[in-house]
C-alpha cells in the first residue's frame, strides 16, 4: 500500500537503521539476509507476550514484579538515550517479555535520534502516555518525556488506571495533580507511590532527570525511600474551583441566615401583637387562632430545618387561645383547615 509513498519508505529505512544501532540485549535483533528485491527487514522472534497482553489476561502485578520490570525497562531506555535516541511511544503495547523473563522494547517506528527529526514530526505517540508539556504548541519529545511514559506505564501495570485518566487523541487535556496509586491499590508501599508520583509529575522539573536516577530509586526501594511529594492544597491546584466553592458556601450561609432571620422577625411580630392584645380591653373576649405552613413552627424554634417526608410536611400547627380554652392543652387529632 505504501510502495509509492516516499515518506513511508523513508520511515521504514530509518526504523531499520535505528534498530541496527541499538544494543542486542533488550531489543529484537535485525536478521541479515541476502539482497532484497522489496523494501522490508527481518527481526528476531521471541515467544512471550507484551505487557498489554498480560494486563488483558488479568495479571495483577505485585510490587516486586513491578520493580523488576521497571529496572529492566529503564536500563534499556537509558541505553537508547545514551545513543541519542528518543523512543517517543513507550507503553505496555511496545514492551515484550519472553518466556525466559527477558524484557525487550519494540517499535522504533516513531523514534528519533537528533533535534532536526524531533522538529519534523509533531509529537507522535499515544496521548495517555504523553507528558503534559507535549500538548502545548512548542514543546518537543525528549529523554524526559520518555521517562514520563515509563512512569505512566508502571503506574498502569500497578493500578490498571492512568495517573490523569485516559486521554483521547482529539482532547486538549487539563492536568491537575496525579491520582495517588493507593486510591486504586491500597497495598502500594509508600516509597513506591512516591516514586511513581514523581515520575508522573505534571511539571517536568519535578520528575526524574535520567533513566539511571529513576532506576536507582526503584532499586533502593524501602531501604532509602524517596520523600513523598507534598500534595498541593486545592487553592494551589485549582484556584477557580476553590473560589467557586467559597462563593457557594458563602451563598448557602447567607440563605440560612436570612431564613433564620425571617423566623425571628415573624416571631417578634406575633409577640408584639399578642402583647398589645393583652394590654387592650378586648383580651377577655377575643379568640386568637394562629397557624403556619408545613415544617417546624411556633413552639419548636430550635428547629429550623424542613423535612420532605409526608408525615412531617403535610401537617401544620394550629394554635387557639380564648375564653374557655385551658392554657397548655394539646390535641394531636388532625383537623382539616
Amino acid at each position: 500500500a505504501h510502495e509509492h509513498d516516499e515518506d513511508a519508505r523513508r520511515a521504514l529505512v530509518r526504523e531499520e537503521w535505528l534498530a541496527r544501532r541499538v544494543p542486542g540485549q533488550g531489543f529484537p535483533r535485525i536478521i541479515d539476509h541476502p539482497r532484497r528485491e522489496h523494501l522490508y527487514y527481518l527481526m528476531s522472534w521471541h515467544a512471550g507476550e507484551t505487557l498489554r497482553a498480560s494486563l488483558a489476561r488479568g495479571h495483577r502485578y505485585a510490587t516486586h514484579e513491578l520493580v523488576g520490570i521497571g529496572r529492566e525497562l529503564l536500563r534499556h531506555v537509558g541505553a537508547l538515550h545514551r545513543l541519542g535516541i528518543v523512543h517517543r511511544d513507550l507503553k505496555p503495547d511496545n514492551i515484550h517479555v519472553d518466556r525466559d523473563g527477558q524484557l525487550r522494547l519494540l517499535d522504533l517506528g516513531v523514534a528519533a535520534s537528533d533535534g532536526d527529526d524531533l522538529r519534523e514530526i509533531n509529537n507522535p505517540g499515544t496521548p495517555s502516555y504523553m507528558a503534559p508539556e507535549l500538548f502545548g504548541d512548542t514543546a518537543q519529545a525528549d529523554a524526559g518525556t520518555d521517562l514520563y511514559a515509563c512512569g505512566v506505564t508502571l503506574y498502569e501495570l500497578l493500578t490498571r488506571k492512568y495517573p490523569y485518566g485516559e486521554i483521547e487523541a482529539f482532547q486538549r487535556p487539563r492536568f491537575g495533580a496525579p491520582v495517588a496509586p493507593t486510591r486504586y491499590r491500597p497495598d502500594t508501599p509508600a516509597w513506591l507511590e512516591a516514586v511513581l508520583l514523581k515520575a508522573c509529575a505534571r511539571d517536568a522539573k519535578d520528575r526524574f532527570e535520567t533513566a539511571e536516577e529513576f532506576r536507582l530509586e526503584l532499586e533502593r526501594g524501602a531501604e532509602r525511600p524517596l520523600a513523598s511529594p507534598r500534595r498541593l492544597p486545592l487553592l494551589s491546584r485549582n484556584p477557580a474551583l476553590s473560589l467557586k466553592i467559597v462563593a457557594g458556601l458563602s451563598l448557602l450561609l447567607n440563605v440560612v441566615q436570612a431564613y433564620l432571620a425571617s423566623i425571628n422577625f415573624a416571631d417578634e411580630c406575633v409577640g408584639l401583637l399578642l402583647d398589645a392584645l393583652d394590654a387592650s380591653p378586648y383580651k377577655d373576649n377575643t379568640i386568637v387562632m394562629l397557624w403556619s405552613d408545613h415544617g417546624f413552627h411556633v413552639g419548636e424554634k430550635f428547629h429550623w430545618s424542613k423535612f420532605t417526608l409526608w408525615e412531617e410536611s403535610a401537617r401544620c400547627v394550629l394554635v387557639c387561645a380564648g375564653p374557655g380554652v385551658t392554657p397548655g392543652t394539646r390535641c394531636n387529632q388532625p383537623v382539616n383547615l
